[in-house]
């Protein structure tokens, strides 16, 4: 009721660019003590966590992320680490 976050609004701050979904898929985060298997959907302007719900809908579980305030570096056995 407080935040209403339309998917399908242009990107803030861009004019009428649209928003896309570049990626989305399974991931396992890891967040202090707690693993989790979310489902992540990547725009292109914004990463969402997500966790299936009741009747096929998906919960967003942590606040969107703006892509612009990412750092991703490659470790040594090939997997990526995101820093927010």
């Amino acid at each position: 009721m407080y935040m209403q976050l339309d998917l399908l609004s242009p990107m803030p701050g861009c004019g009428n660019q649209l928003r896309y979904n570049l990626m989305e898929g399974p991931l396992r985060l890891r967040d202090m003590n707690t693993k989790l298997d979310v489902h992540c959907i990547l725009f292109t302007d914004m990463l969402l966590f997500t966790k299936p719900s009741k009747r096929d809908r998906l919960k967003i579980i942590k606040p969107p992320i703006r892509i612009d305030s990412l750092s991703i570096n490659e470790m040594k056995d090939n997997r990526k680490y995101v820093k927010v």
